[in-house]
């Protein structure tokens, strides 16, 4: 039970993480 409430958390925290990263990335080309 731990395990999956870990591994759900991690899941969301790297999903999160990469959108982050790709609407940084959108913001910086458009100022190029």
């Amino acid at each position: 039970m731990i395990t999956t409430v870990v591994s759900i958390t991690l899941h969301s925290v790297v999903h999160f993480n990469y959108s982050a990263i790709k609407l940084a990335l959108v913001i910086v080309i458009d100022l190029f």
